[in-house]
């Protein structure tokens, strides 16, 4: 409801997907979410994935179904429908534990991925020390 909502209003609604399975991401992507921040990301397949989901074919395996909420309710092309969904689709990776971190170079670089959010406090609890942002681990990652 929110998500519709926000684009009658001309905002951009984005939605932190609870986990990063197929329905979930389809789910957002159905109900007219622009983009997804995905959490716990840890690995450049996990981000491929769930890109993957959040794409129409041939950039991804999305479902397809159209004139509903994600398309504003309005007939067209389904082709430019599609194209211009994969091009303005917004993708958030979330890093929030050490592994994320590790990785995060090759996370940076997987086609999609626009933007990181370093989750500071569960990465914090990750590497075991608790909100310790001035911890000399922290510091050099």
């Amino acid at each position: 409801m929110l998500v519709s909502t926000s684009r009658a209003a001309d905002l951009v609604p984005i939605v932190r997907v609870t986990v990063t399975d197929y329905h979930h991401i389809a789910h957002a992507m159905d109900v007219g979410a622009c983009g997804i921040v995905v959490p716990l990301v840890e690995s450049p397949a996990q981000i491929k994935r769930a890109i993957s989901f959040a794409c129409y074919p041939p950039l991804g395996t999305r479902g397809c179904a159209f004139g509903l909420s994600h398309d504003d309710i309005e007939q067209g092309d389904i082709v430019a429908k599609m194209r211009a969904a994969n091009d303005s689709l917004l993708v958030i990776a979330q890093i929030q534990t050490v592994q994320g971190m590790s990785n995060l170079d090759e996370v940076v670089t997987v086609d999609g991925v626009d933007a990181i959010w370093v989750g500071q406090y569960d990465w914090s609890i990750s590497m075991g020390n608790p909100g310790q942002f001035d911890h000399a681990e922290m510091k050099s990652a």
